[in-house]
């Protein structure tokens, strides 16, 4: 039996075929629908609460004069954490 310390053989490895740093980094222009790299964006901006990065000034730029009429194309990130007040579950109290 081999020790939890020991790296597992090259060829056990199991490749599911995801890109995990592209995945984590690629976001969504709200104006022109690109795909882009959040690390090397052109520009981006805070909108209600919610990072949103740009491919580029002009898109930024539109986006800050009617952030509205982009609203429903955010990408929108979960929050860390969710605080709520009451009873929790079974009567308990939640804690703060």
């Amino acid at each position: 039996m081999r020790k939890i310390t020991e790296p597992i053989p090259t060829s056990q490895n199991i490749d599911f075929g995801i890109n995990w740093s592209l995945a984590m980094s690629q976001v969504k222009d709200p104006v022109c629908g690109m795909m882009i790299e959040a690390e090397t964006a052109a520009g981006s901006t805070t909108y209600e609460s919610q990072e949103v990065y740009f491919c580029s000034d002009y898109c930024r730029r539109e986006f800050e004069s009617s952030p509205a009429r982009y609203y429903n194309h955010i990408e929108r990130q979960e929050p860390a954490y969710t605080v709520s007040k009451g009873p929790g579950p079974h009567g308990t109290r939640n804690r703060q």
